[in-house]
């Protein structure tokens, strides 16, 4: 049995542009050799599209919604680093993404946690009154009616005019978000979080730990450094130079927040360029981090769990980036174990989900797991396609004004339900197997799977809405017992 665990996560990072997914370009070969002596995952999902709504699952293995619409966590859902420290593991966080900060709540249970933005405390110290009402209320009222319900919007659309009506002067909301924000602090490289990492792990060799790293070079704002650059060259593609790099980044700017979209395919094939240097970059820092858990003499007794937070999008449903769309090329991502005398190397084929990661690293160290997770444990999956390798997978995310949209996946259909803001509900459809881009949407033409898919996708609703009521931890563990036992989760 393993003693330590080390999580890696990487924004951004689509499966289909690393080289054990079947890409052509050599962007990958440390994960690639990882998955060769691993578990490698074919048709894993994240719960929800981008970062906080992903990490939920990823560390709480529970729905993105049972958490509250501010994107912190609910202090309802026991973190991994939380139950792993409570049995006597040192733990420690590395990253530099804000909303994976302590202002959100990712710092639960790290001994060691490295935070890009400052403290909830610093961050009340400097916010008007009416901001501090606004928030509270929308803590006691997501607990008490949940996020989408009519007296919630009407009170607390009353008190965002109010805010209107005393409005910040601009020294104040400047003031403000420098309180909360670190202005000068820029993204930290693989390099300088590994850096950060591989010193504490020094400090606590000795003692069984848990490692979180999450990377950001694969998120957009691309700045390869030149020798993964170069790999361009190898791969055919033309070297941009520093100029042509800016401009590209000055039409994305334009094209994500302006109305102005002067993109073209040659910027379009430019961006997946850049993307995929930043991969390799990001894949030799892997590298060096694993070579140096070896050299200290950690990696026999050490699993290794690397996946993603969400995917990207390269224009495939017309949009750039990522967001709130429940499309395979923002949820499908990369899963890949490694444990050191565990089972034999295998390709899997089911359909698992996030909701899995935190269940899987618990039970291969010999920690139970909290009632509250929802996932269970992948390690001893065999890729028989069973029951649960056909899905259904859950996805989620809030569209304008907070409407929730669900997204429920088998291996042949896609189902996409969007409440809209009438109250009326806007469905897609989609046949995996002849089409697997997500283009033509059967909804009008199948109606008795959108019938069979709605009802299941409201029954989950409901359920989420019961989770979300329950105060506390021991109220929310009992109804997620509850609903578990008959079936509803």
């Amino acid at each position: 049995m393993p003693r330590n665990a080390i999580l890696l996560t990487i924004d951004c990072l689509r499966p289909d542009h690393l080289g054990c997914y079947g890409y052509t370009r050599d962007t990958s070969p440390n994960l690639d050799r990882l998955a060769r002596n691993g578990i490698l995952f074919t048709h894993a999902f994240a719960n929800g599209p981008w970062t906080p709504l992903s990490f939920p699952s990823i560390l709480t293995s529970s729905w993105p919604l049972q958490h509250p619409p501010s994107l912190h966590l609910s202090h309802n859902h026991p973190t991994l680093a939380e139950v792993l420290k409570d049995s006597g593991y040192s733990t420690g966080g590395f990253h530099s993404n804000p909303y994976l900060s302590s202002f959100y709540g990712y710092n639960r249970g790290f001994d060691v946690f490295s935070d890009f933005l400052l403290s909830k405390e610093r961050l009340k110290q400097s916010s008007p009154p009416l901001w501090r009402l606004e928030r509270l209320l929308k803590e006691r009222l997501d607990r008490a009616f949940g996020s989408h319900d009519t007296v919630r919007t009407l009170v607390l659309n009353c008190l965002s005019r109010l805010r209107r009506i005393f409005r910040e002067p601009d020294g104040l909301r400047r003031r403000r978000a420098e309180a909360v924000f670190q202005l000068d602090k820029k993204i930290e490289s693989a390099q300088v979080v590994n850096a950060k990492a591989v010193s504490w792990l020094r400090e606590t060799r000795d003692e069984p730990f848990f490692l979180w790293i999450h990377y950001m070079d694969v998120r957009l704002g691309y700045e390869p450094p030149a020798d993964c650059l170069q790999c361009l060259a190898q791969w055919r593609c033309p070297v941009p130079n520093t100029t042509r790099v800016n401009a590209l980044s000055q039409k994305v700017f334009d094209y994500l927040y302006t109305a102005n979209n002067t993109m073209t395919e040659e910027d379009l094939d430019l961006m997946i360029d850049l993307y995929d240097a930043e991969i390799r970059y990001t894949d030799e820092q892997i590298g060096t981090l694993l070579d140096e858990v070896a050299s200290e003499g950690l990696l026999d007794h050490t699993l290794i769990v690397v996946t993603a937070d969400h995917g990207e999008e390269f224009g495939e449903h017309g949009g750039l980036h990522h967001g709130n769309k429940l499309y395979d090329e923002l949820l499908r991502v990369p899963l890949i174990i490694s444990s050191p005398n565990g089972p034999a190397a295998r390709v899997v084929p089911d359909l698992v989900s996030l909701l899995d990661v935190a269940p899987t690293i618990a039970n291969v160290l010999g920690v139970r797991t909290p009632e509250q997770w929802l996932g269970q444990s992948l390690i001893n999956m065999t890729g028989g396609c069973g029951e649960y390798g056909d899905g259904p997978v859950i996805s989620e995310c809030r569209v304008a004004g907070g409407r929730p949209a669900i997204s429920l996946r088998t291996k042949r259909w896609k189902f996409i339900l969007t409440q809209g803001s009438q109250g009326d509900e806007v469905y897609e459809l989609y046949d995996l197997k002849s089409d697997p881009g997500e283009w033509e949407n059967l909804a009008a033409a199948r109606p008795e799977l959108v019938q069979q898919f709605t009802a299941e996708v409201r029954s989950h609703l409901e359920a989420e809405k019961e989770c979300r009521q329950a105060d506390g931890r021991s109220q929310v563990k009992g109804k997620i017992r509850q609903l578990k036992a008959t079936g509803r989760l």
